[in-house]
């Protein structure tokens, strides 16, 4: 398909991406089912842009590829030393990555996937 805009370009990249992390080899098989239900029931739901998809997936993606378990399995000192390992990465990627890990995980521990409800006191930490 030919791409007509560089809207469409990005779309496509950001896609292709997201795909990436929904089918790597990298995440265990549970991460995967996840990242996936989180895509579908936060990030589909709420009709969110395929670049918006891609910066949530692309930080649960990280921190599953590190820790290599369960994400409910993750722990807070997980994501600490997650965070700390890549605090050279510049103030954007840490604040996509935080606000990623709290919206991920009030999503899975709570079910919850409205703006403004309360994080978990798992991530409630992060600002």
């Amino acid at each position: 398909m030919a791409v007509s805009s560089p809207e469409e370009f990005e779309n496509e990249k950001s896609a292709e991406r997201v795909r990436g992390y929904l089918n790597s080899s990298e995440l265990l098989s549970v991460q995967k089912e996840k990242l996936a239900s989180f895509k579908a029931e936060f990030c589909d739901q709420r009709k969110q842009r395929l670049a918006t998809q891609d910066s949530y997936l692309r930080y649960i993606f990280y921190l599953g590829r590190q820790y290599k378990k369960d994400y409910r399995k993750i722990s807070k000192q997980d994501i600490q030393k997650f965070l700390e390992a890549n605090s050279k990465k510049g103030e954007s990627w840490q604040d996509w990555a935080k606000l990623s890990i709290k919206v991920f995980y009030r999503w899975l521990l709570t079910g919850r996937t409205e703006k403004g409800s309360p994080f978990p006191e798992m991530v409630a930490w992060l600002k």
